[in-house]
């Protein structure tokens, strides 16, 4: 895996549609997204992996 750009921040969204705001927003000035995910058991709200690969899909 890639190290990150140390000023790059893992960013975490609780649903598919924050992380496609985000992108709708950032999506011309950003080069790379770091998203953190969590597992279902620890409770957290987070996108699965398969939300972030359609929502990633969808901005190219």
């Amino acid at each position: 895996m890639p190290e990150p750009d140390p000023s790059t921040i893992a960013i975490t969204f609780e649903t598919s549609e924050a992380l496609n705001q985000w992108l709708k927003l950032n999506h011309a000035s950003q080069n790379e997204l770091w998203v953190k995910m969590f597992k279902k058991k620890t409770g957290i709200p987070s996108v699965t992996w398969d939300e972030v690969v359609i929502e990633a899909l969808c901005w190219g």
